[in-house]
This record gives C-alpha cells, sequence and structure tokens, in this order.
C-alpha cells in the first residue's frame, strides 16, 4: 500500500522554512466570513497582501499572531474598524 501525501502540507511546510513576514509600516486587521464564521485577517496595505488569516477575531487571538510577526517598531499606522478587541489588541500590543 502506498504511503499518505498530503502535497498542500508538504508546499505549506516548504514555505514555512523559507518565508519569514515581518511587520509592515501599515498594518490592516479586519475580518470576512468564512463558512458563516468571522476569521480575523491581518493585512499589509502598502502591498495589498494578507498576512495572516486567523481561526476568530478575538483579542487574544490577533495578540498572539502580532506577537508572531519579527520587527513590531516598524509599525507606523494601524487601520481597524471600530470592533473593541482590535482596539485592545494593538494598545496591548503597543504598550
Amino acid at each position: 500500500m502506498l504511503g499518505r501525501f498530503n502535497i498542500f502540507d508538504d508546499y505549506v511546510a516548504a514555505i514555512d522554512q523559507t518565508v519569514c513576514f515581518e511587520m509592515p509600516t501599515i498594518l490592516g486587521i479586519d475580518e470576512l466570513h468564512v463558512l458563516g464564521a468571522p476569521r480575523g485577517v491581518i493585512t499589509n496595505l502598502e502591498a495589498n497582501t494578507i498576512i495572516e488569516l486567523l481561526v476568530d477575531r478575538k483579542k487574544q487571538t490577533i495578540l498572539h499572531s502580532l506577537k508572531l510577526l519579527a520587527h513590531p517598531e516598524r509599525v507606523r499606522v494601524v487601520v481597524i474598524d471600530l470592533w473593541k478587541p482590535y482596539r485592545e489588541a494593538i494598545r496591548q500590543f503597543t504598550l
């Protein structure tokens, strides 16, 4: 019997070894709905790219993801909507 191969998982593992997302100078935090559930999205607004699609939009999830990014001192502007957990996460992250 042949072993089980998962091309996607292998590709993601290879990328994780070579790609390092750094903190942009203009950071965006918002959400989108995937399969009926809101998911947090962290974006680089200068490059118009998604840095991270999160499992939810809770403050702790946002904060954890931000702490994993390199060079937090690069951030000059954060663009968010009025969702209170985003504001709280940014305040806690920048202290």
